[in-house]
């Protein structure tokens, strides 16, 4: 019994001195929906929206595509990531990364719990989705390293790296087999709107707890905003920062 109580006394301690990894919870919360998405939208797509055979009556699927469209559709999402340089570019330059990031995580709800509708209306429109899509992804990836590198140094900063990494192919390697057992259980439809959830949870988390500024955040200690202070003048972080 004592045991456990200094166990849970030195982890309540650790979480109020260490409020700065909220944000990176929220980060790696969102790394995680969007590799979910990218293995999970082609299955939920192929596995569900889309007959299989368009001749047979029994088919569980929905609308009937050729080959031609199918890889169009599924393709989109790569082509978003042809022009992600440019969109990172305007995004430091111009309107902070934070921003950005926010913004495209918003447009990516939208998708998400527009997709059965968009799939009525137009396969183009689908593409495009497809392709905005790709692109607010790699904005992520690039943002949850760009962040955590700004504000973690050495064996921290290291860890939360391979924390992301390792996050990208859990989420993966669940994606697909989330988006199987819904479709298969709830239709199709719905896995959309569980991942706009997902998205729109990411984003209320975002905006409360990621500011542009980690050691500025409303709800870290002084002495936080003071090590954090120290952290962001340490000698490795600049040397880190002039490499770039």
């Amino acid at each position: 019994g004592e045991r456990i109580s200094t166990m849970c006394s030195r982890l309540l301690e650790w979480c109020t001195t260490r409020r700065r990894y909220i944000a990176y919870f929220c980060l790696l919360f969102n790394a995680y929906n969007e590799m979910c998405a990218r293995f999970g939208v082609p299955i939920a797509m192929i596995g569900g929206m889309v007959k299989t055979d368009c001749t047979d009556p029994e088919d569980s699927g929905t609308y009937c595509w050729s080959e031609e469209v199918k890889a169009f559709v599924l393709g989109g999402y790569f082509y978003g990531h042809a022009v992600q340089v440019i969109t990172i570019y305007v995004a430091k330059r111009f309107t902070g990364f934070t921003t950005m990031y926010r913004v495209w995580l918003t447009i990516s709800i939208i998708i998400q719990l527009c997709y059965p509708t968009m799939a009525d209306f137009s396969t183009d429109l689908l593409i495009v989705s497809q392709a905005f899509r790709g692109l607010m992804a790699a904005i992520m990836v690039t943002y949850h390293f760009d962040y955590i590198s700004r504000f973690s140094v050495g064996r921290e900063g290291k860890v939360l790296i391979s924390l992301v990494g390792a996050i990208h192919y859990i989420g993966q390697g669940t994606g697909g087999v989330i988006a199987g057992i819904m479709c298969e259980n709830f239709g199709w439809k719905y896995y959309f709107y569980y991942q706009g959830a997902c998205y729109t949870l990411g984003l209320v988390l975002t905006i409360i707890f990621v500011p542009d500024l980690l050691h500025e955040s409303w709800y870290l200690t002084s002495e936080e905003k003071k090590s954090d202070t120290q952290r962001k003048s340490d000698p490795r972080r600049s040397k880190r920062l002039q490499a770039r």
